[in-house]
């Protein structure tokens, strides 16, 4: 079985999709949704961090943002060495005064207000340095050299997803946070481009997760060639580590652009499928399948996804033929096998109707959580990358950020804004993760067996597809029964 906890959070991300009736068009919601007072602070938090010597109120500001980080990074540190799970809460017992600090920041928020409305932060310095700066790292190193801002965005979305979707500390970072460093990242502007088929990944899946399909599918299109972008992914490992001599292995190299395949490619397929966009959809299927067939992943692997295209175009020998191969896929496991088994022979009654009702929603998000988990541990890349200064930079930074956000509620009572994501942020996801826990995987098998005992039952009529997994809404889960520890 794949890791409970990065299964579960990867499912509500995509459980969390419903389709909008999209009378704008994605830039204008979008802009519209990172215009908020979090996101305000956030930006404020980082002119605190890079402008520490223009003024003399900012920076006493930035010295206890500093402080605060290095409170979170000896937790971190700490927690790592001994297997338990950071409490964001930690931090502020370490004495970092979060509360007050998110009141500070309040304060310069119409500065983070110019800035958001400006869609500019040109005149911020980066942050990076300074991060780096903090762990005793030279300005020298090679990654700074070439660091610009469409880069450093890039890096800080790509770093919060991992946070928020970390198998074992996710951190409750508010959506509208990542969705502004997607937003002010180009793709196409990276001064460092072996990172781009990552951060274009990360900004598709973002993006996909929470409804702006064609932002994300313009994301995903960058992923097509395969050819193109591996020689330039190749070095992204050691781009990070501070060694630019350093190449991934083929290994490696092909299992994560199966990675980036499928949360380009899939997740825009999940979101078009809550639009109901089926056409688009299957497109997005088989881009996925062609990009991991350039990439070298085994056909096996993907099967399942091809069984379903090919009973979309009615070819149920090829469907068969595919639902035998995905038998061997390396992440299916005896109790998976059966289940193909199921549908291989529902497959085969007389009218096959109930087979595609199999392939909803929740089950595509739990075949793709499966397969990126898979896909990573082949890798084996994430560990290491975790290890890297700039990583570790960038990881106490937006840990840090999070903690800010969350605590400002208390200390700006009528903030409603920051309230609503931040008074929250600590019980939210935990209280998911307990509602969901366990249920999310056996809720999908569930759905397969009720669709057979239905055939079963009635083998000549027509049965309702199986619905998707139940997700716990916000009046299941009240924002202040917060829990300490994600």
């Amino acid at each position: 079985m794949i890791h409970t906890r990065f299964t579960i959070f990867f499912l509500c991300a995509f459980l969390g999709v419903s389709a909008c009736s999209c009378e704008k068009s994605d830039e204008e919601r979008l802009r519209e949704q990172i215009d908020t007072t979090k996101v305000h602070l956030y930006v404020a938090m980082k002119i605190a961090v890079s402008k520490r010597g223009d003024d003399p109120d900012v920076a006493r500001i930035g010295e206890r943002v500093a402080q605060a980080i290095g409170a979170y990074r000896q937790i971190a540190e700490r927690r790592a060495i001994e297997g338990d799970d950071i409490n964001l809460r930690e931090v502020a017992g370490a004495g970092a005064d979060l509360a007050s600090l998110g009141y500070a920041l309040y304060q310069m928020r119409e500065e983070g207000q110019a800035i958001v409305r400006g869609e500019s932060e040109d005149q911020l310095p980066a942050i990076l340095p300074d991060l780096l700066r903090d762990l005793g790292v030279s300005r020298d190193v090679p990654i700074l050299q070439r660091m610009d801002a469409s880069t450093e965005h890039g890096l800080l979305m790509t770093t919060f997803m991992v946070l928020k979707l970390h198998p074992k500390i996710p951190v409750p970072v508010p959506p509208e946070i990542m969705l502004y460093e997607a937003w002010m990242n180009d793709t196409d502007a990276m001064g460092i481009p072996e990172l781009a088929p990552i951060v274009r990944a990360a900004k598709s899946y973002l993006y996909a997760t929470h409804d702006y399909c064609q932002l994300a599918q313009r994301e995903s299109d960058g992923l097509d060639d395969v050819a193109g972008f591996q020689d330039e992914l190749a070095r992204a490992y050691g781009t990070m580590a501070g060694n630019e001599s350093a190449i991934m292995n083929e290994l490696e190299l092909r299992a994560l652009t199966a990675v980036l395949a499928a949360l380009g490619h899939g997740s825009v397929a999940y979101c078009f499928m809550g639009r109901d966009e089926m056409d688009d959809a299957r497109a997005e299927m088989k881009k996925f399948c062609d990009a991991t067939d350039d990439a070298g992943i085994p056909e096996e692997d993907t099967a399942f996804i091809r069984a379903y295209l090919a009973y979309e175009e009615d070819d149920r020998e090829a469907a068969r033929g595919y639902l035998e191969k995905a038998k061997r896929a390396g992440f299916v496991d005896d109790d998976g096998r059966e289940r193909i088994d199921t549908l291989i022979a529902q497959l085969e009654r007389s009218d096959g109707a109930l087979f595609g009702g199999v392939y909803d929603k929740a089950f595509f998000a739990l075949w793709f959580a499966e397969f990126v988990f898979y896909q990573l541990e082949q890798a084996g890349i994430h560990g290491r990358l975790k290890e890297t200064e700039v990583y570790r930079a960038l990881a106490d930074f937006a840990g840090t950020a999070a903690g800010i956000l969350g605590a400002a509620q208390d200390a700006v009572p009528n903030l409603d804004e920051v309230g609503e994501a931040a008074e929250g942020a600590w019980g939210r996801a935990s209280k998911l993760v307990n509602k969901v826990r366990g249920r999310a995987t056996e809720e999908v098998e569930e759905a397969v067996e009720e669709v057979v005992e239905e055939a079963e039952e009635a083998p000549n009529e027509e049965s309702e597809p199986p619905q998707a997994a139940p997700q716990a809404s916000e009046d299941e889960v009240p924002p202040n029964e917060a829990s300490p520890t994600p």
